[in-house]
C-alpha cells in the first residue's frame, strides 16, 4: 500500500496547485484542514529513494508553491498516512499559521564561514612521566589550555564581528551552534527577495576583508530553518534525511 509524500504546508487553500507533477510523475494533491493545505502526492514506497531526480522534483514543487502564498517546506522524504496528515494539521494548526505569517514572501540564505588559514601547531600535551616535579607538569598543561583558549576566543570574536555585519540586513536569523573544526559560523538568514542582493554584496565585502576565510553562501531557498521546531518530524515519521 502506498503513502502520502509531503512537499509542504501552505495557506491560500483556494489557490490552485502548480501545473507540475511530483516524485515519480505522480499528480499533486491538496488536503485542506481549516486554513491550511497540505500538498502531497502518492508514492508506492514507504521510503522514497534519495536520488538527484527526486530531490530536484521535491524542490521544484516547493518553489512553485511559493508563488503568491506562504509555504512551510517539508524535509525530503517525509511520508505518512492520510490520517496522520489530517491529525497533524489539526493539532499544530496554530503554530503552522504563525510560521506561515513569519515566512510568507521570504526566502532563506544559508552561510558557512570557514577558516582556511594554516593552523598554528599547539604545544604538545604534556605527560606527567616527562617531568621531575608536579609544578613543571602543571605549567606545561596550563600552556596547552591557554593556547586553546586563545584560539577559541579569537574564533568567537571573528564570528561575532561577521554576525554584527550581516544580522541587520535580515528579517530573522537562525544560527547553528554546533562546532566543527575550521568552521567559524553556520547561519541562516530570512530575507525578502529584494534583500538577497544586498546580503550577497555584504558577504562579498567581508570575504575581501578577510582573505583567510571562506564565505560559502547558498540559496535563496525556501525557509526550512524558520519553521517552529515542534512542527518538524511530528508531521510523520521521517523516512529519509533531508538534504540542504
Amino acid at each position: 500500500m502506498g503513502s502520502l509524500y509531503l512537499y509542504a504546508i501552505v495557506d491560500r487553500t483556494d489557490q490552485g496547485l502548480p501545473q507540475l507533477t511530483g516524485i515519480g510523475d505522480a499528480p499533486l494533491l491538496g488536503f485542506p484542514t481549516g486554513a491550511l493545505l497540505a500538498v502531497v502526492s502518492l508514492v508506492e514506497v514507504e521510503k522514497v529513494p534519495l536520488t538527484q531526480a527526486n530531490l530536484l522534483r521535491h524542490e521544484a514543487v516547493i518553489e512553485a508553491l511559493m508563488v503568491g502564498r506562504g509555504v512551510l517546506p517539508a524535509r525530503f522524504g517525509t511520508t505518512g498516512s492520510e490520517q496522520a496528515l489530517t491529525e497533524a494539521l489539526a493539532r499544530h494548526e496554530a503554530s503552522f499559521l504563525r510560521s506561515l505569517a513569519r515566512v510568507r514572501g521570504r526566502v532563506e540564505l544559508a552561510l558557512r564561514v570557514l577558516d582556511t588559514a594554516p593552523v598554528e601547531a599547539p604545544p604538545a600535551r604534556p605527560r606527567a612521566a616527562d617531568f621531575t616535579n608536579g609544578r613543571g607538569y602543571m605549567q606545561a598543561l596550563l600552556a596547552v589550555e591557554q593556547h586553546e583558549s586563545r584560539r577559541r576566543a579569537a574564533a568567537e570574536a571573528l564570528a561575532e564581528q561577521i554576525t554584527a555585519e550581516l544580522t541587520p540586513l535580515a528579517e530573522a536569523v537562525v544560527q547553528d551552534r554546533s562546532t566543527r573544526p575550521k568552521q567559524l559560523l553556520k547561519v541562516a538568514y530570512l530575507l525578502l527577495p529584494e534583500q538577497v542582493a544586498a546580503m550577497r554584496e555584504r558577504i562579498a565585502a567581508l570575504q575581501a576583508a578577510h582573505p583567510t576565510l571562506a564565505f560559502v553562501a547558498t540559496g535563496p531557498w525556501p525557509a526550512y530553518s524558520f519553521i517552529e521546531t515542534e512542527q518538524g518530524p511530528s508531521l510523520f515519521e521521517r523516512t529519509a534525511e533531508g538534504l540542504r
